[in-house]
This record gives structure tokens, sequence and C-alpha cells, in this order.
């Protein structure tokens, strides 16, 4: 009798692909966010902020932080305003 050949493969919890969104990734600079993109991103900070705190999960707060920055400064590029300006726009909802 012949012994298989098994190969193992260790589990890991560094899952970073969603299976709703897909795998994260940055923000493009060349066009507007999407929702989907946006999201992308936020998985994105989650991960890079986890990885800073020892595996410890960040608070909500601080990847909101992040990632409104970011597209604040990404507003700010594309429509040439001022980023007091950028706080007066409102989203409506379609």
């Amino acid at each position: 009798m012949m012994a298989a050949n098994h190969v193992t493969v260790p589990k890991t919890r560094k899952k970073t692909k969603c299976p709703v969104f897909g795998t994260q990734q940055q923000l493009s600079e060349i066009v507007l966010p999407t929702y989907e993109s946006v999201m992308k991103y936020y998985l994105l900070v989650k991960h890079d902020l986890k990885s800073q705190q020892n595996n410890k999960d960040p608070s909500l707060t601080a990847i909101a932080e992040h990632v409104t920055a970011n597209i604040e400064r990404l507003c700010v590029n594309s429509y040439n305003i001022t980023q007091t300006s950028v706080t007066d726009l409102q989203i409506i909802p379609r």
C-alpha cells in the first residue's frame, strides 16, 4: 500500500478579499471614486491599520478619517476648489 502525498496548507486569518467587493485597492487618482472603489479602499485602510496595531481591529472612526481625508483630497484636486468648500458639498441621493 502506498502512502498518499498530502500537501497541507496552513490556515491563516489574513484573508484580504471581500466576497462582495473583491480585492482591496487604492483609490484611483484619475477618476472620482465610485461606491465600490471606496469600499475597496476602506478594506485596504482597515488592513493597513490592523497590521500597524499588532492585529487589533482599528476603530471605525480611525478608518473613516483616513478614507474621507483621501476622498476630500481627490475632490479638491478634481474640482479645483478650496478645502473649506469641500465640507459644504452635499451628497444628494438618487
